[in-house]
């Protein structure tokens, strides 16, 4: 074991966070399997279920597909730009009505998103 790290607990916290991403992008873990080139969704479930560490080989195919790799290794979330906080600021300043327009805008614009995503 490594002095003054858990491995243990640094291998569970990565497949956690990959288990996180995986359900972001709500589709069938058979079908991020198949994006990410994977012959079987059974080694990516094997990851998921902490069964098997993450290999370098499928983080790095993760990425290609939209992962945040930094995420899943550090657990840091990513920053907000100045633009995304100040839209975040200006939706709670907003009236009700506005949300819903806003949250409806958002939602069409996501689904064409995720297709190009993934």
């Amino acid at each position: 074991m490594t002095q003054g790290c858990d491995v243990k607990a640094l291998d569970q916290g990565i497949t956690e966070r990959f288990t996180e991403e995986v359900q972001r992008t709500e589709l069938p873990v058979s079908e991020v399997a198949r994006r990410m080139g994977e012959a079987s969704h059974q080694r990516v479930r094997d990851v998921m279920r902490g069964k098997q560490r993450l290999p370098a080989d499928m983080l790095a195919k993760a990425a290609l597909i939209g992962f945040d790799v930094n995420y899943i290794l550090t657990g840091t979330p990513p920053q907000l730009s100045r633009k995304e906080a100040a839209l975040i600021k200006h939706y709670r300043a907003a009236s009700s009505a506005d949300r819903d327009h806003l949250e409806a805008a958002f939602a069409a614009s996501e689904k064409s998103t995720r297709a190009r995503l993934i």
